[in-house]
């Protein structure tokens, strides 16, 4: 954690020059003054873990106050993505992303960059296009939106499209009534 940020909320109406702010893991440390947490840019802790800032002034440090705050840590959010299926040529499929409520996601599409929110129950889903070639959606992140939290996500879906099957008759001719059956022959490829 970085308490940092915690020096400018405990000075709020009170010029900093005139104060010393120092943070600890007890309140019996907090009214001694020592030990204090240091360095404050990166203090290992727990959720709900309680910190202890004292305010000494710097012209008589006998005069301090002490307070405490709580810290929290917020959970990375999560994302997956569904939808690998095989499709005929000119038609479309469904891509599914599941994860955190309300979280935004950066996937691309064939390499180009995408975005879509999640709703309130952590899902949405986009239609492809008509497509005639394949197609890949991949991950890329996840924001939550409310705490910023941020994380690389990997996954994808695969639209894999199928050539539509493509067919020729022939054999034209002309026959006689009651004259045996004539050959016709059909050829094609199967997509």
């Amino acid at each position: 954690f970085n308490l940092t940020p915690q020096i400018a909320a405990a000075l709020v109406g009170f010029n900093p020059a005139d104060y010393t702010i120092t943070f600890h893991n007890t309140q019996a440390e907090a009214n001694v003054g020592t030990p204090a947490i240091s360095p404050i840019n990166s203090v290992p802790g727990v959720e709900g873990q309680e910190i202890f800032i004292r305010m000494e002034e710097n012209a008589d440090p006998t005069v301090f106050g002490t307070t405490s705050f709580h810290l929290h840590v917020n959970p990375m959010p999560t994302a997956s993505i569904s939808g690998t299926t095989t499709i005929c040529s000119g038609t479309n499929a469904t891509i599914t992303f599941n994860g955190t409520p309300n979280a935004l996601i950066d996937y691309t599409v064939d390499g180009n960059a995408a975005q879509i929110t999640l709703n309130a129950s952590g899902t949405n889903s986009v239609t492809t296009p008509n497509l005639t070639i394949t197609s890949v959606y991949a991950l890329v992140s996840v924001t939550n939106t409310t705490t910023n939290c941020t994380r690389t996500i990997a996954g994808s879906a695969t639209v894999t499209v199928r050539a539509l099957p493509t067919a020729t008759i022939s054999g034209t001719t002309t026959v006689c009534r009651n004259a045996p059956s004539p050959d016709i022959t059909f050829t094609g490829a199967n997509g």
